[in-house]
């Protein structure tokens, strides 16, 4: 059964700061992990380009490795 779970964060929904700031991580660090291609990079670049919760737990997953 599915249902709408209000803790779920929506596709496309931190830009590169925020995703960063919810892993714990530098923009920085972030922008290494894409360059190293530990992360994708995201569909738009600049100040438009979007990351998801899959970007998230990705992040996370790297960084507790």
């Amino acid at each position: 059964m599915l249902y709408n779970h209000p803790m779920l964060i929506e596709p496309d929904d931190f830009d590169i700061q925020a995703l960063a700031d919810h892993a714990g991580l530098t923009v920085r660090t972030v922008r290494y992990y894409q360059q190293e291609g530990l992360l994708a990079a995201p569909g738009t670049r600049g100040r438009e380009a979007r990351y998801g919760e899959a970007d998230l737990k990705r992040l996370q997953l790297i960084k507790a490795l």
